[in-house]
């Protein structure tokens, strides 16, 4: 296929959300047709649509609209398939969006669920969907003359919402503006453009004698800006408008399908139905199978150096916890400080004290750097690498020659150092990693904070390096403290494991907290026993399938269970961290096991793997 805009210009267009707008016989059609014919000619997927022909003048009518155009995109992508080759549920969705079937959500997603479909399909991140909409403000525009504009730019917020980095190619689409109006139409990742902006669409007016207009006139430095209101009468005034004031001429809405098409989805609600039997013994078979295992004692052969493994009622005397009262309060501050219904994020910042009197630490670049130099000259060391652009945290890692000494990263012990002044934590930090590039056996991680945080400094370490670290960093005593209140500590160093799932300790601490929040109704009612009994109990199965602690915990492994309960008992005195705690284990294979079971059969299982 020629191209008339240089194929170089075309390729830019790739994952840019742009709205051309301009006069009619701007070039606008041409531009859209060009890119989509470049992209298709080049394998990616295209979703065209074409909203010239909108003739609206309430919101049903809109909703209608979009059923129709969304039911010929399905259809061109659903169609070819005879014998299903996707899940029962993608074809089952597909089939409400081409018979007009499918609710005003299941619409509003209609777009975002086709662009996964194509993502989840190709598996490439070269090839992705292109979206094209011809004049997308079209509805903007009836919209705002027959007073529902909110509610159509509510539909194209939802509509719209596609992430172009992760899913889509990018949306390019078209609106209609007059020569002398700039005018910003407020869609969704999507920014809007005028022809006489942008310099080959302009080249090309200029070639074809299309008149677009002259440069808008300036106002404080800023282009003069039009509500989409002032665009719509400009538009009803430059434009015929087809259909009377009333819009009874408006298309037919109705969606049309011939006999072959029927028949093919027929075919598909047929072999849908089959499925969803299928899919339901299986359903049945798989439940009768997990009672079983949740039912299932965990067999102690002494494997896992834990008195709460296997653990099934959290039982715990308040009265002999000297600790229950000062935890109970903290966590009764925070309730207050954020309420029930606040989210787990929330929950982690407050405890981490983020975005309190925020403060930038300086110079982590030129210390990471510094220490990365001196780690490649050691040949002691296979491989280092920094982090420099991460915005909260620098980053250094550390891999040995000795391939023997290398264990996995489930097997390293995390500790947390906390300064009492911010301003010690980088010197804290330089040394620290300093000794174990030098002094360390195994492989090891760390980073510092790049803002001010409690949780300013973690490091990774093999249970072999742990011990000779702590020694060395007993000289820095007087200068740390401990403020994570759901951590344990052994000394000044808090203790804990990266999870199996790569969050952190303060992470799921944090979801615990909100979903406990949002358990009880008052302050009153706070208690940190109840919560970690909570977690127990839906870790074990022991709450509804509806319950919120089931939903957030049931399917959490055995790594998060031991870490957490184990770290609760430290919390209320009972024990200290000894050299034979499970939190300061060195076992890899232990800790995988634990990592893989989601419950006391799993475990039993994976223990005799490992």
């Amino acid at each position: 296929m020629n191209h008339i805009f240089d194929k170089d210009y075309l390729q830019s267009l790739y994952c840019q959300c742009v709205n051309l707008c301009g006069p009619r016989k701007s070039g606008k059609t041409t531009w859209l047709n060009e890119a989509r014919g470049y992209y298709s000619d080049n394998g990616h997927p295209v979703i065209y649509m074409d909203f010239s022909d909108c003739r609206i003048n309430n919101y049903e009518k809109f909703v209608l609209y979009i059923k129709k155009k969304m039911s010929k995109v399905y259809l061109d992508v659903f169609k070819c398939f005879d014998k299903p080759t996707v899940y029962y549920q993608t074809i089952e969705h597909a089939l409400k969006i081409i018979t007009g079937e499918c609710n005003e959500e299941e619409l509003r997603e209609s777009l975002q669920f086709i662009v996964n479909y194509y993502r989840g399909r190709l598996q490439q991140r070269d090839k992705r969907a292109m979206i094209f909409i011809d004049e997308i403000s079209k509805p903007l525009l009836y919209a705002a003359k027959y007073d529902f504009l909110e509610d159509v730019y509510d539909f194209y917020d939802d509509f719209l919402d596609i992430d172009h980095y992760e899913l889509s190619g990018g949306i390019l689409t078209t609106s209609f503006l007059p020569a002398e109006v700039e005018c910003q139409f407020y869609l969704k990742y999507i920014s809007s453009k005028h022809v006489r902006n942008v310099k080959p669409i302009a080249d090309y007016c200029v070639n074809e004698g299309i008149n677009i207009g002259v440069e808008a006139e300036m106002d404080m430095g800023w282009y003069r800006t039009y509500a989409v209101t002032e665009s719509m009468k400009k538009y009803f005034q430059t434009i015929l408008v087809l259909s009377d004031e009333n819009g009874s001429a408006s298309p037919d809405y109705d969606i049309a399908l011939d006999d072959e098409t029927k028949a093919h989805i027929a075919r598909m609600r047929a072999w849908v139905a089959e499925e969803k039997m299928l899919e339901a013994e299986r359903k049945r078979i798989a439940k009768e199978k997990e009672i079983a295992e949740y039912a299932t004692l965990y067999e102690d052969n002494g494997q896992v150096p834990s008195s709460f493994v296997g653990l099934r009622n959290l039982d715990i005397n308040v009265e002999v916890c000297p600790k229950y009262e000062a935890i109970n309060n903290i966590l009764k501050e925070a309730y207050k400080a954020l309420g029930r219904d606040t989210h787990f994020s929330g929950v982690y910042d407050y405890f981490q004290k983020l975005g309190q009197d925020e403060e930038i630490i300086e110079g982590v670049n030129k210390v990471l750097c510094e220490l990365k130099e001196k780690a490649d000259a050691l040949e002691t060391i296979k491989s280092c690498n920094i982090s420099l652009h991460d915005v909260y945290w620098g980053r250094f890692d550390v891999q040995r020659t000795d391939e023997k000494r290398n264990v996995s990263d489930l097997a390293l012990i995390k500790m947390y150092l906390s300064a009492k002044d911010i301003s010690d934590a980088l010197a804290i930090f330089y040394d620290a990693v300093e000794f174990m590039i030098e002094e360390g056996r195994g492989l090891f991680h760390a980073k510092v904070t790049r803002i001010s945080r409690d949780d300013q400094i973690c490091m990774w370490v093999t249970r072999e390096d742990f011990f000779v670290l702590e020694k060395y960093l007993k000289k820095y005593e007087d200068l740390l403290h401990r403020p994570l209140q759901f951590i344990p500590y052994r000394g000044s160093i808090g203790i804990s494991r990266e999870f199996y799932d790569w969050t952190s300790h303060n992470g799921v601490q944090a979801q615990l907290i909100s979903t406990y929040f949002s358990s009880v109704d008052s302050v009153e009612k706070i208690d940190v026993v109840d919560m970690y009994s909570k977690y127990v109990k839906a870790w074990n199965g022991e709450f509804p399938e509806g319950d919120v602690f089931t939903r957030k915990f049931k399917e959490s492994n055995a790594q998060e269970f031991i870490i957490l309960i184990e770290s609760f008992s430290l919390l209320f005195g009972k024990t200290i961290i000894d050299d034979n705690n499970i939190l300061l284990n060195g076992d890899g294979k232990l800790w995988h096991a634990l990592g893989c079971s989601n419950n006391w059969y799993q475990l039993n299982k994976n223990l005799q793997i490992a």
